[in-house]
């Protein structure tokens, strides 16, 4: 976060959770983009 936050980059998650997260916590964020795909399982891409 504090790395895309200086570099002005945004964050990429299908992690519904994490906008709240970030939100709640008052974290400083350049923005986040939430992907909701089809079929998407963790297991996938661990």
């Amino acid at each position: 976060m504090k790395i895309a936050c200086t570099e002005e980059r945004f964050i990429v998650t299908h992690d519904s959770y994490f906008g709240t997260l970030v939100s709640n916590e008052g974290v400083p964020c350049y923005g986040i983009i939430y992907m909701r795909l089809k079929k998407l399982r963790a297991i996938q891409y661990n």
